[in-house]
């Protein structure tokens, strides 16, 4: 393991050097522009035969101003590198980068081209939209058995769903056997399709953590998700903040919550669910 302080110039150094060692099985960049640096991590992501781990957050360029996606480069790039049959990639984390669709649609393909599965992906406010998310959710399903027996956690919180491309998303989550994590902040999801899908597949027995604030919970939304909270033998972590919550569903939550001795922690946050006067009392009943 290496730790460095760098900047831009230094990793388009080091970049290069990845493509001719194989010392590292990982790789993780926080908020440095990758900028001509790109070209080597691509060059690197084509050829290399230990790369398992990858983590460029907040690195990539913004492709506004640019001829073609740093992004989607890149994606292509490790997609090459998978067909090859050489990458071992398993845990990928693109997140705060301005993907958009043409970015999470080449993370789809690398995903298709992989010999085997993913156990990690974060896409989180990647700013794509239904579209781009919706060709991602159908290459993770089409890749089969090998992305859904080993995915552990998945992180598109801060990106578009949407109501209509749910129905894949819950066609993937009904066969994710091992997923430990899965994060839809703000996406615009069915909530009822996605804790139906967990209820009644393998995951019920594996999920530790569930995030979907941001998500307006209605009634059958709301019902679903509890039906998931008593049936999860291992759920420890659920995040329902600014989910407009009102005091009937504050009380369904309180009940459900008393009905799992696993769960440890729930993020409500009382000031963006319109729980009114009698949900803040139901809530401080039960502290």
């Amino acid at each position: 393991t290496f730790c460095a302080e760098l900047n831009s110039t230094d990793f388009a150094a080091a970049a290069v050097a990845l493509r001719h060692t194989s010392m590292f099985a990982g790789l993780r960049l926080y908020d440095v522009n990758l900028g001509d640096a790109l070209v080597a991590m691509c060059e690197c992501a084509k050829t290399s035969r230990t790369l398992e781990t990858l983590t460029l957050s907040g690195v990539l360029a913004d492709p506004g101003l640019l001829k073609r996606s740093p992004a989607k480069a890149l994606g292509e790039a490790l997609a090459a590198g998978a067909a090859s049959g050489a990458l071992p990639l398993t845990d990928l984390d693109l997140s705060d980068n301005e993907l958009r669709d043409a970015g999470v649609i080449a993370v789809g393909q690398l995903i298709a081209s992989l010999k085997h599965g993913l156990r990690r992906l974060d896409l989180s406010r990647c700013h794509a939209s239904a579209k781009g998310t919706s060709s991602l959710l159908l290459s993770m399903k089409g890749a089969g058995t090998r992305t859904c027996a080993s995915l552990e956690a998945l992180r598109l919180g801060r990106n578009e769903i949407g109501v209509r491309s749910t129905s894949v998303l819950a066609e993937l989550l009904r066969h994710a056997g091992a997923l430990q994590e899965l994060d839809l902040r703000a996406t615009g999801c069915a909530v009822r399709q996605v804790g139906h899908a967990l209820q009644h597949g393998p995951g019920v027995r594996s999920l530790l953590a569930l995030h979907v604030c941001g998500n307006r919970l209605g009634r059958a939304d709301l019902a679903s998700l509890l039906h998931l909270v008593c049936a999860s033998t291992q759920l420890q972590r659920l995040s329902v903040s600014r989910c407009g919550l009102e005091p009937e569903g504050v009380l369904a939550l309180l009940q459900g919550m008393q009905l799992n001795p696993h769960l440890e922690q729930v993020s409500l946050d009382a000031s963006a669910n319109p729980i009114g006067t009698l949900g803040a009392h139901l809530l401080a009943a039960a502290l």
